[in-house]
């Protein structure tokens, strides 16, 4: 049971991640902003 809970598992994080899109925009945002990809929207 220990590799169809794994599966399950990663099967669900992929559809919870593919369905927000809110997520992929704060990340463009990251990677865009004052200091890139540090895990927080910095604008001033």
């Amino acid at each position: 049971m220990g590799d169809a809970a794994s599966l399950a598992s990663v099967a669900i994080d992929f559809a919870l991640d593919y369905t927000d899109p809110g997520s992929h925009i704060a990340q463009y945002l990251d990677d865009h902003d004052k200091k890139p990809s540090n895990g927080y929207l910095e604008w001033w």
